[in-house]
Formats: structure tokens, C-alpha cells, sequence
């Protein structure tokens, strides 16, 4: 997946970069930035009264989608 037409190697790079600039301490360590994201964004569901989990696998399905485009 390094096509540089390829939206989800796009949407990757994207995201990193936002995560990086979000979190500037770990910029390089890319596991720390995503682990910070996930922290975040279960905290952001908590206060939208949302379902992590159920937006999880929503997400899941949508990322298996796009593995197969």
C-alpha cells in the first residue's frame, strides 16, 4: 500500500502527521502516538456519551473494506 493514489496510505500519513503535531513529545514513536490517540479518543466518546467499543467495530469493518479496495 504505497501508491501514492492509495487514499488509505494517504489517510495514514495524514493522520501521523496530526498526531505528531498533537502529541510533539513522542513524535517519533509511533506507537506512543497512536496509544495517546486511542487514550484521547476513548475519552472524547466518554463525553459524547457515546460507545467506544461499538464505534470500534464500525471502524474495523471500515478498515477491512478499505485493506481489500
Amino acid at each position: 500500500m504505497n501508491d501514492s493514489n492509495n487514499v488509505p496510505d494517504i489517510q495514514a500519513d495524514s493522520i501521523l502527521s496530526a498526531l505528531a503535531a498533537a502529541y510533539p513529545d513522542d513524535a517519533d514513536e509511533i506507537h506512543r502516538l497512536l496509544t495517546h490517540a486511542l487514550a484521547d479518543l476513548r475519552h472524547m466518546a466518554d463525553k459524547h456519551d457515546l460507545d467506544f467499543g461499538d464505534c470500534d467495530t464500525i471502524a474495523h469493518g471500515a478498515y477491512l473494506a478499505e485493506r481489500v479496495q
